[in-house]
């Protein structure tokens, strides 16, 4: 089991991450009303955050999920490391070396002005 697995919930540095979102919120207000920022902060008390940086989203992220195993009425999953190189200047390598990242994402909504007429309503 990885060590850091091992960590209990009242040892991570949640108030790190905490303050640093707070500190973001201006931003966020000033943006348009569709964006998201994607925040992620080390665990590491704030006085050793070495700052925060705009990163771009890494292709995979520090762990996928994986069907470990399915039977009748339960799956199991696990979590894997991909194993690829840490790509430079994405949210995993700012991550990994002591700096909070921040990317600007579009957020996922509905919308409608995509002609969808004759496809019939949702209660049909």
């Amino acid at each position: 089991m990885a060590a850091a697995a091992r960590v209990r919930d009242a040892e991570r540095h949640w108030s790190t991450a905490a303050r640093v979102a707070l500190d973001l919120l201006p931003r966020l207000l000033a943006g348009p009303v569709e964006s998201v920022l994607n925040v992620n902060a080390p665990d590491l008390p704030h006085g050793r955050l070495r700052g925060v940086r705009k990163g771009t989203l890494a292709t995979f992220g520090q762990v996928q999920m994986t069907v470990a195993e399915s039977g009748h009425g339960f799956v199991r999953t696990s979590l894997e490391e991909p194993g690829q190189a840490v790509q430079p200047g994405t949210d995993l390598a700012l991550l990994a070396d002591g700096y909070a990242s921040v990317t600007a994402v579009r957020a996922v909504t509905e919308v409608s002005d995509v002609d969808l007429s004759g496809l019939g309503a949702a209660e049909d």
